[in-house]
């Protein structure tokens, strides 16, 4: 990926992972990460920890996961990168029972949280908040880093909500150590082929129209 705040034609690199130190608290093999744009390595390298990190810019962070003060999970991403998008909050939920590992990460825009706080299922059960009050929602192979779901709800559109999860999605998938490097399947809906032309990288060709239905009105969405 090469893109990152408007400098005029300068582009800010390619997109890496520092790797700042372990989040024992939260479980084993968890980690603070912060992925930069610049060209101090190749596209997808992770380095860290114990790695002096005075020497990157801190304007060129794109996104970083670590914990809050009551030890939840949260994502910030930089506003240049999802100018205009509301304030948002996500709950974490791993697939149970399926034939290949994957997660789904499912967006609420409701006040009920800080913005960019990421909830486990367990977390999530106390908030007084319906799953249908989701605004967006993506699943993706934890094996492969393949996203192979994306919806953004009709009225959250073109405001960067689906640029915003897929960021989050690959701040949890690095905050996890799993492998592979944040992709996109060919199949996508226009909306999100029209996203990933904006801002997401490492994307395969499209190779199929996908038409979601909406379940409450029963019309296709675009």
């Amino acid at each position: 990926m090469t893109h990152g705040p408007s400098e005029g034609p300068v582009e800010f690199g390619t997109g890496w992972y520092l790797r700042v130190g372990p989040m024992g608290a939260l479980g084993d093999g968890l980690w603070s990460v912060r992925c930069y744009l610049t060209d101090d390595y190749p596209d997808g390298t992770t380095i860290g920890p114990g790695v002096d990190d005075s020497v990157y810019l801190e304007n060129r962070v794109l996104w970083r996961v670590g914990v809050d003060a009551q030890l939840r999970r949260r994502v910030t991403v930089a506003r240049w990168a999802v100018e205009g998008v509301p304030p948002l909050w996500a709950v974490e939920i791993p697939d149970e029972g399926g034939e290949r590992p994957g997660c789904s990460l499912v967006a609420f825009d409701t006040d009920d949280l800080p913005p960019g706080t990421v909830l486990t299922n367990d977390e999530f059960s106390p908030i007084p908040v319906d799953s249908a009050q989701q605004v967006a929602a993506l699943h993706w192979s934890t094996d492969t880093a393949t996203i192979d779901q994306i919806f953004v709800s009709p009225q959250m559109r073109r405001q960067h909500v689906g640029t915003w999860v897929v960021y989050v999605a690959d701040a949890l998938h690095h905050h996890h150590g799993w492998p592979g490097l944040m992709t996109a399947s060919g199949r996508r809906t226009d909306v999100a082929e029209e996203a990933q032309g904006r801002h997401l990288h490492r994307v395969d060709p499209r190779t199929e129209r996908v038409v979601i239905i909406d379940p409450d009105t029963g019309i296709a969405a675009p």
